[in-house]
C-alpha cells in the first residue's frame, strides 16, 4: 500500500517541503557541532552543554519532521506531524531570538529554515487530518 493513498497532491507536497527542510536543518546542526567541536574539545561538561543546547535542539525538530514526512498510516503520520510542529515552533521562537541586525549567517538562515519546517509540518497535519484517521485509502478522497 503506497503512502500516497492520502492527502493526495497537498500531502505529497508538505511531505517534500518536510523532506528538504529536515534536511536543511540537519546541515545546520552539522554545521553547529562541527563549530563547537573546534571551541569544545574533547568529552568535558562545555562540551556537552553546548550539544544539548545547541546541536541536538536542531536534531530533533528535523527527525520528527522525516519521521512525519515518512509515516506510513494517516493516524500515525498526524501525531508526528503536530509533535514536529511543536517541535518547529518551538525552534522558530529560539532562532527568532538570535536573528537580527549583525546577526551571524547562521543565526539569519536558522529562522528562514524554521519557518519552511514549520509550514511543513503544519500542511501534513492538514493533509492527513483531511484524509481522515483510518486505514490507508479510507479518507475523503478515497475511491
Amino acid at each position: 500500500m503506497s503512502v500516497d493513498t492520502f492527502g493526495g497532491r497537498a500531502a505529497r507536497l508538505f511531505r517534500l517541503l518536510a523532506r528538504v527542510s529536515a534536511v536543511l536543518c540537519l546541515l545546520l546542526a552539522a554545521l553547529l557541532l562541527g563549530a563547537d567541536a573546534g571551541e569544545y574539545p574533547g568529552y568535558s561538561v562545555p562540551a556537552m552543554r553546548a550539544l544539548v543546547t545547541g546541536t541536538l535542539r536542531l536534531v530533533l525538530p528535523g527527525m520528527l519532521n522525516l519521521a512525519a514526512a515518512g509515516a506510513t498510516t494517516p493516524g500515525s503520520a498526524r501525531w508526528l506531524a503536530v509533535a514536529a510542529t511543536a517541535a518547529n515552533l518551538s525552534l522558530l521562537a529560539w532562532a527568532l531570538g538570535h536573528a537580527g541586525v549583525g546577526a551571524p549567517p547562521f543565526f539569519l538562515a536558522l529562522p528562514v529554515v524554521a519557518v519552511l519546517l514549520t509550514v511543513a509540518s503544519v500542511g501534513l497535519a492538514i493533509s492527513t487530518r483531511r484524509a481522515g484517521g483510518g486505514a490507508p485509502g479510507q479518507g475523503v478522497g478515497a475511491r
